[in-house]
């Protein structure tokens, strides 16, 4: 593809007299990306024998006894060597290199469009890019045994801030660290240390247009509660705010300027204790750093800071974005229209609906919320997410699978497995059975736990019926995760059969599951 961009290049600066070269070149190009497409992977000879083994971090549960002697149960995260046929390894490794491929794709995307878009900031536009450093421990210069190893030592939590601005036609960069005693990394917390900065930008700038960049970590920048507080409550941080986006770095790549600064703030801390200060108490950190580093602003969040923002979010009226975890890109074009508007990827000067995943409509906060989908148009809905293929119109019909609903459709059949539907038993790898409802939609679909968190949230991976044939087989949809409360689980589902057919993971249950969708016709 890169050498018919190339050619295609090249064919716009030749002359009308070089038909024949324009020809050759475009043909030579396509020619070479033809065969590119086809090409497979060459492996040296080997028999079918042959054993060879790789690396490959997993999750396994562990069983443990706690002071009680009740055992428990615990997931790790280990590197585990696995041991298989040389054929095997390679059909492994070639089923991973989509994956791999889509998530550099990502990466490389996002790079790209946000280091463009600092390129060319427009006066009235101010970039954010924050990140959480990790805590400083704070030392003495001389210690005790029992203190080194005991729990005496107090942490306190860095979030780094580098804010980027154009004045006079030259774009410059500021630098920030806000410090707490408090260790929350939470929505409540993280609009606590930007509130400074903002009002340092208020300020300073006459910017209407705040452009944020982070990475996507799902307990701190990218979840429910930090949409609903870009859609409902930024403007009451910074009043001048006319058009806000969050543009989140691809998983694993979000490393950049604010590491730095994060960087600074600890290495100066540890000169000044090797130099024999004790920096013993957060005001004694906090009048280090600010007496010794001159380029890097610091600034004071306590926890009446924290509490403050946190009563400004109506809990009870949050609601999960379907399809969060493919979010990079999050808008609000308009404050006063209280649309919140989802892109898979980042797009800053290009009006392009290619990326569009979704819309939520806080317009009417006290009576919850709309989530307004986009339609599908393409014949295969492998890439999109289960969400999508539900589009909101005013007339209803349901989708009949065998099994599933009775003749008369009074409505969804009973084969629903209630075992010990408690949090507790909600861990990870966990199969469950996941329900949504709107005002004019409803659907349930089978899913497995992928993680669990603090704040009564579950990140779940969903499952789709295969073909539609029967209610026991599914397959695993790797693009479609989301959060979901546990209210929106109604059941756990026995452990499936699971299986490898080409590069998908099939699940196949041994009963029905009970899963349905209801979409809309066109009246």
């Amino acid at each position: 593809m890169a050498l018919l961009v190339q050619a295609l290049n090249r064919m716009k600066v030749l002359t009308e007299g070089n038909v024949f070269e324009v020809t050759r070149t475009f043909c030579c190009a396509l020619r070479e990306c033809l065969k590119c497409k086809d090409n497979t992977i060459s492996y040296k000879p080997y028999q079918s024998t042959e054993v060879g083994h790789f690396f490959k971090w997993t999750t396994r549960k562990e069983s443990y006894f706690d002071k009680y002697q009740k055992q428990k149960s615990m997931t790790k995260t280990i590197k585990q060597k696995l041991i298989m046929p040389l054929n095997e390894m390679i059909f492994e490794f070639e089923g991973s290199i989509i994956n791999f491929l889509k998530h550099k794709g990502r990466s490389l995307h996002q790079y790209n469009q946000i280091s463009k878009k600092k390129e060319s900031l427009m006066p009235n536009e101010v970039m954010i890019h924050v990140d959480f450093s990790e805590n400083y421990s704070l030392k003495h210069a001389e210690e005790t045994q029992a203190f080194h190893f005991g729990g005496s030592r107090q942490q306190i939590c860095l979030h780094t801030v580098v804010i980027y601005f154009k004045s006079n036609g030259i774009v410059h960069s500021k630098s920030f660290c806000t410090l707490s005693q408090s260790l929350k990394h939470d929505v409540s917390a993280i609009w606590a240390h930007l509130q400074p900065i903002l009002s340092y930008i208020s300020e300073v700038h006459v910017a209407d247009t705040l452009i944020f960049v982070s990475d996507s970590p799902a307990t701190q920048y990218r979840n429910k509660t930090m949409f609903y507080f870009l859609a409902n409550k930024l403007h009451h941080l910074y009043p001048k705010i006319k058009v806000c986006s969050w543009n989140y770095w691809e998983s694993g790549h979000g490393k950049g300027a604010p590491d730095g600064v994060g960087g600074v703030t600890k290495r100066t801390a540890d000169r000044l204790v090797a130099e024999g200060k004790d920096i013993s108490s957060y005001e004694i950190l906090l009048n280090s750093l600010q007496n010794n580093i001159k380029n890097i602003t610091y600034f004071s969040i306590d926890d009446a800071d924290i509490n403050k923002i946190s009563d400004l979010i109506k809990k009870d009226s949050i609601k999960p974005f379907v399809g969060t975890m493919q979010v990079h890109q999050v808008k609000v074009e308009d404050y006063t229209a209280g649309l919140l508007t989802f892109f898979r990827l980042s797009l800053f000067d290009v009006q392009s609906t290619s990326y569009f995943c979704g819309i939520l409509d806080y317009s009417d906060e006290d009576n919850g919320y709309t989530q307004i989908e986009p339609e599908v148009s393409s014949d295969s809905d492998d890439d999109l997410p289960l969400s999508n293929l539900v589009c909101h119109k005013k007339k209803m019909q349901r989708i009949h699978y065998n099994g599933v609903y009775s003749d008369d459709e009074a409505g969804p059949s009973s084969k629903i497995y209630q075992h010990d539907l408690v949090p507790s038993n909600i861990i990870k790898d966990t199969y469950v059975l996941v329900e949504y409802k709107t005002k004019l939609t409803g659907y349930r679909y089978a899913a497995v736990v992928q993680n669990v968190l603090d704040d009564d949230e579950v990140l779940v991976m969903f499952l789709k019926v295969c073909k539609f044939q029967n209610m026991q087989a599914f397959r695993a949809n790797d693009n479609d995760t989301s959060f979901v409360g546990y209210d929106q689980i109604i059941a756990i589902l026995p452990p499936p059969n699971i299986f490898v057919k080409g590069n998908k993971t099939y699940y196949k249950f041994h009963n029905d599951v009970d899963v349905f969708e209801c979409i809309p016709v066109n009246t």
